[in-house]
């Protein structure tokens, strides 16, 4: 079976270049119901010629039918569906270039679908229901060949960020954990997004109950946003009052009334 993928395979990048590098493309993302208004949006970010194949609507159907003929693809809901161990072959076939190149495309296209906002927002969260199984996916094929590190860090820190609202607690910790690997990697350990999303996982740690991780990571966060930012600046101001909920959690009344009263 496998033998039979690789030669349809083969075939399709004889007749379409466009084709096969769709297939690349859905090969790292999740395997089911990658949505296609998402590849339309994220067409900057594709490389050529798939990014002019996806702005021109008939050329991508063509790319699709071609796919869809030789059984490598399923159309439903205006959504892209592949098998896992198609999947698997087509990165199998990459070489280490190709697929630094791949993994980043399909991270920085799920990146810019991801909506900001998803605090306040109950409107964001069918979007990120729909791209969390594509995001995992994405974030991994980076993670493991160090690629676009820093558009991997936003996105996870954003899934952790939803996953937390959803009251996934254990996921939402492990997500951002993820997220702060990334960050570091790409921008060191003192940028103030490593900090956005050390306050993060502070916040998933005091809603878990392990308050002195809470504030370790508070006090982190703190001490890059003060560097970054000065002492008096409101992402400061935001730590600062985040640590003093959590000291009021652990006992530590004056010290909450100090932290809350230099927020204030």
């Amino acid at each position: 079976r496998g033998n039979q993928v690789s030669v349809s395979i083969e075939r399709v990048r004889d007749e379409s270049p466009a084709a096969a590098d769709l297939l690349n493309f859905l090969a790292h993302v999740g395997p089911d119901a990658f949505p296609k208004e998402v590849l339309f949006a994220g067409a900057e970010s594709l490389p050529e010629p798939l990014a002019a194949t996806v702005r021109d609507p008939l050329s991508l159907d063509d790319a699709i039918a071609l796919l869809r003929r030789y059984s490598l693809l399923d159309v439903a809901d205006d959504a892209f569906s592949v098998h896992r161990l198609l999947q698997a072959i087509v990165r199998d076939a990459l070489d280490a270039k190709s697929a630094e190149i791949w993994a980043a495309a399909a991270v920085e296209v799920v990146n810019d679908a991801v909506p900001s906002g998803i605090l306040t927002d109950l409107n964001t969260w069918p979007m990120y229901s729909r791209l969390l199984p594509h995001g995992l996916a994405a974030a991994e094929h980076a993670e493991r060949l160090e690629a676009a590190q820093e558009s991997t860090g936003r996105l996870l820190n954003q899934i952790g960020l939803y996953l937390k609202v959803r009251a996934d607690l254990s996921q939402a910790r492990a997500v951002l954990e993820r997220a702060l690997g990334a960050y570091e990697t790409a921008l060191g350990a003192e940028h103030p997004h490593v900090a956005t999303t050390v306050n993060n996982l502070g916040s998933v740690l005091r809603a878990l109950g392990d308050l002195p991780g809470a504030r370790a990571h508070y006090e982190r966060a703190l001490r890059i946003f003060e560097t970054a930012y000065g002492a008096d600046h409101p992402n400061v101001a935001t730590l600062v009052n985040n640590l003093g909920r959590v000291l009021h959690a652990l006992g530590d009344l004056p010290g909450a009334r100090a932290h809350l009263e230099r927020a204030l």
